[in-house]
């Protein structure tokens, strides 16, 4: 098998399917959470995310938010109703839009920190990560427990035996800090390097969060990635 062919079966594996308008207060946002966004339309929904940051529509982070806690029955409704509340305030849309413009350019623990705080989000990691990777996917990946498990697997084998691992509950789930901050960025520059790697030796064009989500595919349904050099 071409070296390449396994990270384009996994990723081409991808099928994260959200109907956004099952959140049920959706009849108060006009035009808003009444599409379904799967393998076909989701890199349109990031360009709709990056674009309502250069405008004052502050629902379409709500859909991502809803989007990110699909899978989270308990708590997808409540977060995206505290989040939608919350940047309704016009200077707390500015600030979000601020916090993450500046985290984006400069993605330091200080900065995630202001930044989750502008999403409502104080004990958050995964989403405002989430929003992150919407705002530039060429060079942010997403994270999460399914992420942090392979990473934590495989980093010796496919990065560095320097990395730093992220730390995780009993269940999986991650937690901000300042050690799993740094492990996400060791991830960052893994995600970046290789879709450099997969970009180059492919012809096509590959993002941090194509290769995020080939992993994220690859660690769900035990597949093996190749190595790349």
């Amino acid at each position: 098998m071409n070296e390449l062919e396994s990270w384009k079966k996994s990723l081409s594996k991808y099928n994260w399917t959200v109907d956004l308008s099952n959140y049920p207060y959706r009849h108060i946002y006009d035009g808003y959470f009444n599409q379904v966004v799967n393998n076909k339309n989701t890199i349109a929904f990031e360009d709709r995310f990056r674009s309502s940051i250069n405008s004052d529509t502050f629902v379409v982070a709500s859909e991502v938010c809803y989007w990110k806690n699909y899978g989270s029955h308990t708590s997808r409704d409540k977060l995206t109703n505290n989040l939608l509340k919350l940047l309704a305030e016009k200077n707390n849309w500015i600030e979000f839009k601020n916090r993450l413009i500046e985290l984006a350019s400069k993605p330091t623990y200080h900065n995630i920190e202001f930044f989750r705080m502008a999403c409502g989000q104080p004990y958050g990691f995964a989403t405002p990560v989430t929003f992150l990777s919407f705002y530039n996917p060429t060079l942010y990946p997403m994270v999460d427990k399914i992420i942090g498990k392979w990473w934590n697997r495989n980093k010796s084998t496919y990065w560095k035996t320097s990395a730093s691992s992220f730390f995780q509950r009993s269940d999986g789930w991650l937690g901000l800090n300042e050690q799993n901050w740094t492990t996400y960025l060791e991830w960052t520059n893994f995600c970046r390097e290789y879709s450099n790697f997969l970009s180059s030796k492919s012809g096509e064009q590959w993002r941090a969060r194509d290769v995020e989500i080939a992993v994220w595919e690859a660690e769900k349904r035990d597949l093996t990635l190749n190595t790349l050099t």
